[in-house]
């Protein structure tokens, strides 16, 4: 909640117009939005409207419930809840399926703000990581296949890193003592 209230401090000492605020929210590429006490989306911007797939109209007065699997929508609600109750920034990844069925793997973080009066809203902002980690699982798949390729070789390879460090071998490089000596050396 801190993080939280310094931004609302730093905002009434700028005294920054309504206007310029949403465009600055609507500036940003990650999705972000603002959900009241009943868990209802009061403010999105257009990056969360684009993820979710759904209209700013059709959003604004919805919650998880309405939109999503009762798997996911039950997590958020209470991940939503925890942070309503405690006050406690919550940051954790889950899935998440979109309006096309597209299932994403997504850090989100949600922290409690308090307005003037002393209304509670939950403010978010979500990451979406599903094509890091499709690019991690491709790289992982394509380094065990090069791996088993160096191993299956007649040949001898020996793969030294730009730091001149051996940084692979596989059983047919150079004799094992003269190996284990430079592996310790720059070549």
């Amino acid at each position: 909640m801190n993080d939280c209230k310094s931004l609302n401090d730093s905002f009434d000492k700028q005294n920054f117009s309504l206007a310029f605020l949403l465009r600055m929210i609507n500036g940003i590429s990650d999705p972000i939005f603002v959900k009241n006490h009943q868990h209802q989306w009061i403010l999105v911007n257009d990056a969360f409207c684009n993820f979710i797939g759904h209209s700013r109209e059709k959003l604004i007065g919805k919650s998880d419930n309405d939109l999503f699997p009762k798997s996911e929508a039950d997590v958020f609600w209470e991940k939503d809840e925890l942070v309503f109750t405690t006050g406690i920034t919550d940051e954790n990844e889950e899935l998440f399926t979109d309006s096309y069925g597209v299932t994403h793997l997504i850090h989100y973080k949600k922290c409690l703000f308090e307005d003037e009066l002393g209304n509670h809203f939950l403010v978010g902002t979500i990451r979406d990581f599903t094509q890091q980690k499709r690019v991690e699982a491709a790289l992982r798949r394509s380094n065990a296949v090069l791996q088993a390729q160096q191993e299956a070789s007649i040949d001898g390879i020996l793969i030294i890193d730009e730091n001149r460090q051996i940084a692979s071998y596989n059983q047919h490089s150079v004799d094992r003592k003269l190996l284990r000596s430079l592996k310790n050396s720059s070549i």
